[in-house]
């Protein structure tokens, strides 16, 4: 048994990984997941395909077993590598008999991809437990001259933005009903090209960029207007996440609909602490940024 290094006698228990999946990371794609799925509250995974990097799998993490394969095997080597990818719940669709998600995919050629993924049980007289996948193409569009580097959907799933390594920034907006129409695309540029990541705000309110030229730079999701620019870093910035604060929120507002005689001083404090805003950003210069936004 190993002993603390002051010499006492308590045994140390080194964290071990509970689950772990073999990835193809020569693309530097993001995973992206959907938990709490079933009764089992399982977690879904999709990551690009070990075997073939423009293609995209599918996991079930809980127990390490592949759903499905091979979505959007690109056979003819036109869309490249899967860059990145976003992968949720269609909460829209009326199927009943399957559960329904959607995975947004962006790809080295510069295109991106929406494509349906319909996971239902096969109801065989011989009782097999086995799941029935159907995958398809929704739409598909090229709005980036050079690979596809980042992209984001909005937490209310109304609309996506992607990056690139031009200095293009594309707005997805969703037909609200199936995804299935091509989305309204709206577009804007910045002076300097080379953008690694994007990441939306959790109000859909604002979205920030990671920039190669070491700045990070903050738009309106609604005119795509730049609002701020944000210099800390001395290389690159690769990665970016805000706080999610909408949960926080929905509590302090129950908190207070149950509790009339509560003093509003108190309320709108701890309201103002769950509601602050904060993006974090990481840079090729080992350097992590936290900034609180509006």
């Amino acid at each position: 048994d190993e002993q603390k290094p002051n010499g006492g006698s308590e045994d140390i228990y080194p964290l071990k990984p509970e689950k772990s999946l073999p990835v193809n990371s020569l693309n530097f794609c993001k995973f992206g997941s959907v938990c709490g799925v079933g009764e089992r509250e399982e977690i879904l995974v999709a990551i690009p395909s070990v075997t073939e990097s423009s293609a995209i799998d599918i996991w079930n993490l809980s127990n390490q077993r592949l759903i499905t394969s091979s979505i959007g095997l690109d056979q003819k080597r036109e869309r490249g590598y899967c860059m990145a990818l976003k992968f949720f719940r269609n909460l829209n669709s009326q199927d009943s008999l399957s559960t329904n998600y959607l995975i947004l995919a962006a790809y080295e050629n510069g295109s991106v991809v929406l494509w349906s993924v319909k996971i239902g049980k096969n109801d065989s007289p011989l009782g097999d437990d086995e799941e029935i996948v159907i995958t398809n193409q929704l739409w598909s569009r090229k709005e980036h001259i050079e690979s596809a580097l980042g992209l984001d959907v909005s937490v209310d799933k109304k609309f996506a933005i992607s990056t690139a390594g031009d200095n293009k920034i594309v707005k997805y907006i969703f037909d609200d009903e199936n995804y299935r129409a091509e989305p309204l695309i709206k577009s804007t540029t910045i002076k300097h090209s080379g953008i690694a990541d994007v990441k939306i705000r959790s109000d859909g309110k604002i979205f920030a960029t990671a920039g190669w030229d070491t700045k990070i730079r903050i738009f309106s999701s609604n005119s795509l207007k730049p609002l701020a620019i944000l210099s800390y870093h001395r290389e690159s910035v690769y990665a970016l996440a805000f706080s999610k604060v909408f949960e926080q929120e929905d509590e302090i507002s129950k908190s207070k609909s149950k509790d009339k005689e509560a003093d509003d001083g108190t309320v709108q404090e701890q309201l103002q602490q769950f509601t602050n805003h904060c993006l974090i950003g990481g840079g090729k210069d080992h350097r992590i940024s936290l900034w609180e936004i509006y």
